[in-house]
């Protein structure tokens, strides 16, 4: 009979789903030296090609993968910029988790 006439509060709902989503993060990976080699000779084809690139970049509930043109490589700043169809955007090296033609 009370089961129905449950209630929770507006704060302690937002902290359920906060926790609920903590749960569901992932780690960034270690990549080996092999690893890091590959995405770097990818990249640097990248550039030299002008084709486009599937470029993913590692987010916390999924990794997030932008298609477009490499256009810079930035060594000091450690960044890629890519040029898709609708923005120019940058994304760190340290994020990348890989890296293909399209």
């Amino acid at each position: 009979m009370w089961e129905s006439s449950r209630i929770i509060l507006p704060q302690f709902r937002e902290a359920q789903v906060n926790h609920r989503r903590g749960l569901n993060a992932r780690e960034k990976p270690e990549f080996d030296e092999q690893r890091v080699e590959e995405l770097s000779a990818a990249l640097a084809e990248a550039i030299m090609s002008r084709d486009l690139t599937a470029v993913a970049a590692f987010g916390t509930f999924g990794d997030a993968v932008h298609v477009g043109v490499v256009t810079k490589l930035d060594p000091i700043d450690r960044v890629i910029w890519l040029q898709t169809s609708e923005e120019k955007m940058r994304i760190r090296l340290d994020d990348i988790v890989n890296v293909g033609r399209v």
